[in-house]
């Protein structure tokens, strides 16, 4: 039997867990509005490395002023009324000086007795989807509408209208329905999806789909606008039984869906990639080398590389963050140079890298391999008449198909990358159990 305490501690337990992990942006305060608790996504926006950091303090100890008395007028004003803040964009800080938004609600706590004793707040990153909203907002789209109607009998296999101004003119040759089809997979469909344009309207596939009852479908394809330039196109096809002459036909409505995607595929970049080094940012490689090890059975060995630079926040307080930044984009080129396009290589920090090798033979491999770092990236500068010389540390764990968690591979190459910098920093350890 489980005892209150026990699962009280449980519960407690989770909860830091979850608050380590998620890449949302929450956190907690008393009634005095000081934070209690935060999520770790939160700490590393604000700049910090541990949650602990923030107990106590309050939004003037933590943001610059302007954001500081926009948050604390938003939670007094939710404490004096008791109305919650939903989904609300607003400004947040990001460590590389760039404008950032994120998607904010914000709700009373109470406790068992009704009294108000904080408030808690859940945020999420949006930044893209603002950047997205304000280059459509900026640019004037010269949209060509790519629109149109192709009706025809597919039991008879007989074209009954094309209608659009990229159709009716295209197809005024073709009488069958297949002849029309032919004619768009070879002269406007892109060649890379052709085939499987010409497969999925087969008349024998379609009427195999009517026959198991599935009458309303859509098929997305590539088509040429002109000589050069191919738009996503949907084909929104229904399949109906004609009473009138007992045969099957089918309606193909064309949308134009090119901006709506080539938007998501932007959009999901942006959220993949650090936007001052052009690697992955934390979430995305976090993400990937969880993927890679999911997938990788017992005779698969990888790599994890924790890259820190070593003394890097005297760069930024001597020379700039600017210049700090131009580093910052040096050293993603250089890892970018050093290792292979199936390496996952990300920026997961303000100075501080994230590599896996796929597939090493071995430890002493591994080593080998993110040995050449040192003949890289070291960086010697002269600026404003000061030296620099900026190295690494670097810390290395190994995955031997032994189904080692992300969690317990990273801590185990941040235990080497403590042990790298005891040795006096610029050299690589691995762990060693």
């Amino acid at each position: 039997m489980i005892r209150e305490n026990d699962t009280d501690t449980f519960m407690l337990l989770t909860f830091r867990s979850f608050l380590a992990n998620t890449p949302d942006l929450i956190f907690i305060k008393d009634s005095n509005l000081n934070y209690i608790f935060a999520s770790q996504a939160f700490a590393n926006m604000v700049g910090h490395q541990h949650v602990n950091d923030l107990a106590g303090k309050s939004d003037f100890d933590i943001f610059e002023p302007e954001l500081a008395k926009r948050y604390t007028q938003d939670d007094r004003r939710i404490l004096e009324t008791g109305i919650p803040m939903k989904d609300h964009i607003e400004p947040i800080p990001d460590q590389d000086g760039r404008k950032s938004y994120s998607s904010t609600s914000k709700y009373l706590i109470k406790n068992p007795d009704g009294k108000v004793i904080g408030i808690y707040g859940v945020a999420r990153d949006v930044t893209a989807q603002v950047q997205l909203a304000e280059e459509r907002e900026n640019r004037k789209l010269s949209r060509q509408m790519f629109e149109g109607v192709i009706e025809a009998d597919l039991t008879l296999d007989q074209l009954l209208l094309a209608e659009g101004s990229s159709l009716s003119h295209c197809m005024l040759k073709a009488v069958s329905f297949t002849e029309a089809m032919e004619f768009l997979a070879a002269h406007m469909v892109h060649n890379d999806y052709a085939e499987a344009f010409l497969n999925f309207f087969d008349i024998r596939v379609l009427m195999n789909l009517y026959r198991d009852g599935k009458k309303d479908f859509s098929h997305l394809t590539c088509l040429s606008v002109n000589q050069t330039d191919y738009k996503w196109i949907e084909f929104k096809a229904r399949l109906y039984f004609s009473k009138i002459t007992n045969t099957l036909r089918i309606t193909i409505v064309l949308n134009d869906l090119d901006e709506e995607i080539r938007d998501k595929e932007r959009l999901k970049i942006k959220s993949e990639i650090d936007p001052l080094t052009g690697l992955y940012n934390r979430e995305s490689t976090i993400s990937r080398i969880m993927e890679c090890i999911k997938d990788s059975g017992p005779l698969h060995n990888h790599a994890l590389l924790f890259i820190d630079l070593d003394h890097f926040k005297q760069v930024n307080d001597q020379l700039g963050h600017p210049f700090g930044d131009t580093v910052l984009q040096k050293i993603a080129e250089m890892l970018k140079l050093l290792f292979r396009k199936d390496d996952v290589i990300g920026r997961i920090g303000g100075d501080e890298f994230l590599i896996l090798l796929k597939n090493v033979s071995s430890q002493e491999d591994a080593k080998k391999r993110a040995s050449m770092i040192f003949q890289t990236v070291p960086l010697y500068q002269v600026e404003q008449e000061k030296e620099l010389f900026i190295t690494c540390s670097v810390g290395g764990a190994m995955y031997q198909g032994d189904g080692k968690s992300f969690e317990t591979l990273y801590r185990e190459a941040d235990q080497a990358l403590y042990c790298a910098k005891k040795k006096g920093r610029n050299t690589i350890v691995f762990y060693e159990p």
